[in-house]
């Protein structure tokens, strides 16, 4: 099983000890789904150069990690559930009532040809992003995970635009019914957004919340490839 509780289904590993390298072909992670259903989340191949991984398991350190064509698939059932997975109960202390499920510090990640499928939509995934650092926990009180992640610098390659680096800093509660993003900062070159709020019901979603924004249209019109704004602020 994973550290998020679905089951894994492995194709091959195979380690260079020499120089730290973990490959894997095949990997599926299963939630709620139902047999014939697209699986919670697969990937094609992965590629990990490690750095450092703790005696206990929850803690992981990575040079640089490849993921191609890596797919994750979110669906919602009538009663409002998703197929997102949830760790075993009996692994998790109660008198602490919560669990580090791992934290993690990755130097660069390249995500090729990588999909998102929500219900019926496909968004495609492809970036790479370099000095990140994640940790998960779950919450046996609040039935939700407890999320923090942080990007150095994102590398973003729209059709048709310019490339786009930025960086961004969240910290949110995710549960199998919604979100609540604590905080969700994003800043690149001089324009930056904060934001925090609550999404409610995945399948018909309903958001509250507040942001602060302020975008420079100089950069915004360089990355579209138009010259007829030279300066301003929004």
């Amino acid at each position: 099983r994973s550290v998020i509780g679905g089951r894994v289904e492995l194709g091959s590993i195979h380690t260079v000890p020499f120089q730290f390298q973990v490959e894997v072909r095949n990997l599926t992670v299963h939630g709620r789904e139902g047999a014939g259903e697209i699986p919670y989340a697969h990937v094609d191949s992965l590629v990990a150069k490690v750095k450092l991984i703790s005696a206990l398991g929850a803690e992981f350190g990575f040079r640089s990690i490849l993921l191609e064509h890596p797919v994750i698939h979110v669906s919602f059932y009538p009663d409002g559930s998703s197929n997102q997975p949830s760790p075993r109960l009996q692994e998790i202390s109660r008198e602490t009532l919560s669990q580090q499920l791992f934290s993690l510090s990755i130097g660069r990640l390249d995500v090729q040809q990588g999909e998102l499928l929500w219900e019926n939509r496909k968004i495609p995934l492809s970036f790479a992003v370099n000095d990140v650092s994640a940790a998960m926990s779950y919450s046996l009180l609040h039935a939700h995970y407890v999320c923090d992640l942080v990007l150095g610098k994102v590398e973003t390659r729209l059709e048709n635009y310019r490339p786009l680096g930025w960086k961004a800093e969240a910290h949110f509660n995710l549960a199998d019914h919604g979100i609540e993003v604590k905080t969700l900062k994003i800043n690149s070159g001089r324009s930056s957004v904060e934001a925090s709020g609550i999404v409610e019901n995945f399948p018909q979603p309903k958001a509250e919340g507040r942001y602060d924004a302020k975008l420079d249209l100089a950069e915004l019109c360089a990355v579209a490839r138009r010259s007829d704004i030279r300066r301003g602020v929004m």
